[in-house]
This record gives structure tokens, sequence and C-alpha cells, in this order.
């Protein structure tokens, strides 16, 4: 591939505007990335039930509250232990699937083939949730919280064929939220940070917006280095 001092022109303006770009879109995710950090790192910090409750009767804003989310109406299941705020069993079977393959031998012919191959696809889903939570002593709808599951036990094989496993949400947390107090309540479907104290909150938060931040330049560099070697493999004639 020859590159003509023209080409090198070009793709040296084709860096500056891909550059000017990057700067420019950057920004804005940069600043959308600020207005979101500065509502963790504004919020004022709870960790009592009682200031809590005085933020909840008096409208108080942003908050970051830490404390107890516990189930009031937890769920369980005749082939697991314990009791849960939430409990998904999933049921898989184990179904044959065919595909056809291509392959070309050391003579340049082709062939193909039926292939067979198993997988466990999900055949059945059915979740049970308590209907409302407790949090630093209050009640609210359980639709108040996003909550993260995790399997709990074993999987269960109920034929050779046919197996299930539950994905469960624990009935006891502790942790915390970064939520708008308004209407004396909270907003609705705020994270839950399991095991998080605030502060803790707050650093994730920031360090989440940085690496955004830095994916988009490597994405964006790699974007640009692309647009030039597109470039340079082409012919280019009509800069003769």
């Amino acid at each position: 591939m020859e590159i003509k001092p023209r080409e090198i022109a070009f793709s040296v303006a084709i860096v500056f505007v891909m550059v000017a770009l990057g700067f420019l879109l950057g920004s804005k995710i940069s600043d959308h990335i600020a207005e979101t950090n500065e509502e963790f790192t504004t919020a004022t910090q709870i960790t009592d039930d009682q200031q809590f409750q005085y933020a909840l009767d008096t409208d108080f804003g942003n908050v970051i509250a830490y404390g107890n989310l516990v189930a009031e109406q937890p769920v369980s299941a005749d082939d697991l232990d314990g009791e849960y705020a939430q409990l998904t069993k999933i049921t898989e079977q184990y179904t044959m699937h065919t595909r056809v393959v291509t392959s070309t031998d050391g003579k340049g012919h082709t062939y193909t083939r039926t292939e067979v191959y198993w997988t466990w696809d999900e055949i059945d889903r059915k979740k049970e949730s308590t209907e409302t939570f407790t949090f630093m002593g209050v009640s609210f709808p359980a639709d108040k919280f996003s909550v993260t599951a995790h399997q709990q036990g074993d999987t269960i094989y109920d034929s050779r064929l046919v197996r299930h496993y539950y994905e469960a949400v624990d009935a006891n947390m502790v942790g915390s939220i970064c939520t708008q107090i308004k209407d004396h309540t909270i907003a609705d479907s705020n994270r839950f940070y399991a095991d998080a104290e605030p502060q803790a909150v707050i650093d994730l938060a920031v360090r989440q917006g940085n690496i955004a931040i830095f994916l988009f330049w490597v994405l964006w560099i790699v974007l640009t280095g692309g647009a030039v070697y597109g470039f340079c493999v082409l012919e280019n004639r009509w800069l003769d």
C-alpha cells in the first residue's frame, strides 16, 4: 500500500476533525456525568432512623440513606431453605438442536454436514415477591427499591432433561440508597447498594463516571485510527 503525500495531509486533517469532535462529544459526556455525580456528592448522608424519618417529614431532598432493608412478607419454597424478599424459580430443559457446519479440506473442496448439539434452555420462570419493605423502620412498596438477585442453593434436577434453580433476594439486608425525598416519600426504583455505606456509594459513582470517560476516549481513538486506515487503503485517485 503506497501512501502519497496528499493522503498523509488528508489523514492529518481527518485526525484533527475527529479530535475536535471527540472533545465536543467528550465535554458533553463529562458534563452529564458531572451532573449525575453531583446528585451523589451533594446528597445529605443519613445513617440514623430518626434522621430518616425527619427527612421524610420535611421533604429534605437528595439524600443517601444507609440502613436495614427488611421484607415484610418474605417468600419461600418447599425445596429451598430460608425466607427471601424475592424468589424466582427458573426451569430449564435439555434441548437438542441442529445446525449446518461448512468445512473446507486441503484441496479447497467444501463440505457441509448437520451437527447436533444440546443446550439447557429456559422454559419457565415464576417470581414471588414481598409486597412491601421496611427501610430504616419505614414501610414502602417493594417497587421503590431495585435489588440485585443471586442464585441461591444448588441446581435441582427434576429429571434427566429438566432442572430448576432459584434466584433470590435476601429478606434482611443492610445498605444504602441514593434518592430524592419528596411528598413525604422516596423516589421510585431506587438502586439498593447492599453492604455499602454512603461514602462507598459516592466513590462508586465517581469511579464509574471516570471509567465511562476513559472508555469513550479509547473507543474514539480506535474509531479515528480506523477512519485514517480506511482512507489510506482506498485508491483516492481524486487527490491526484
